[in-house]
């Protein structure tokens, strides 16, 4: 890993293209000496740079891929040519495609995770946008609902009149007709339950008095408007005769 990350120099990479020459030229072997010799006499100024067969032992181990150092009983450290330079060549452009395909396939790979975040974003405030009007549209109908049954059961609230009422015994008897007051005063004392079956008209229906009067305070107290009703009708009722 160190070796991909530090780059050789370029003028280290000019003497690996030269000892890979001398190398194929010397049927792909020969001593560190000999390459070192040869070195010297192609250009005086590897000298500084490359002064002993150690110094070329260590640039060379460098390059592994490119050349093998090796052990010889007669001719001491030897370099045996693992890659011509026309291979390395091929060998870089190779490496720099498939650096390219990664680059390319990291980038495809980072749009493709944009793309999917931002399709799951817009999927979710897609979501909470009909969850939000799925939720609307319930509490509308509940609204809706709710209006009609208030109406509803403002619709069979019962209307209390003026007229008699009666009861229905435990034996299924009805009794009456009695005033209003009447059974008031019945119910104050304690003989009426919640339960008992009553109506202003003896052929019913009748209906349990705590349906009937939910609130006992007003019981058998005659409907407001009704009662004004009655009582414009028996002054209108007054007036035609008194004109007559």
């Amino acid at each position: 890993q160190q070796q991909q990350q530090q780059q050789p120099s370029q003028v280290e990479m000019v003497l690996m293209e030269r000892i890979t020459a001398i190398l194929e030229n010397s049927w792909g072997r020969a001593s560190l000496m000999q390459i070192l010799t040869n070195l010297h006499q192609q250009d005086a100024r590897v000298i500084p740079l490359l002064g002993s067969t150690d110094a070329l032992h260590a640039l060379i181990a460098r390059h592994p891929q490119r050349i093998a150092l090796a052990k010889d009983p007669t001719h001491g450290d030897l370099a045996m040519l693992i890659m011509t330079n026309a291979q390395f060549l091929q060998h870089q452009q190779n490496q720099q495609q498939e650096d390219l395909q990664r680059q390319r396939l990291v980038q495809q790979q980072q749009q493709a995770a944009a793309r999917a975040a931002a399709e799951a974003e817009a999927q979710a405030k897609q979501q909470a946008a009909l969850l939000a009007a799925q939720q609307e549209k319930l509490r509308q109908e509940e609204e809706v609902q709710k209006k009609k049954q208030d109406e509803l059961q403002r619709q069979q609230k019962p209307v209390v009149t003026n007229a008699p009422w009666y009861y229905a015994d435990p034996q299924g008897n009805i009794q009456g007709p009695f005033g209003g007051e009447e059974m008031r005063q019945w119910l104050d004392g304690g003989y009426f339950k919640g339960d008992l079956p009553i109506s202003q008209n003896s052929q019913g229906p009748f209906r349990q008095l705590s349906s009937f009067f939910p609130d006992w305070s007003v019981a058998f107290q005659p409907t407001a408007n009704n009662l004004f009703a009655e009582e414009q009708a028996k002054a209108e009722a007054a007036a035609a005769a008194a004109a007559a």
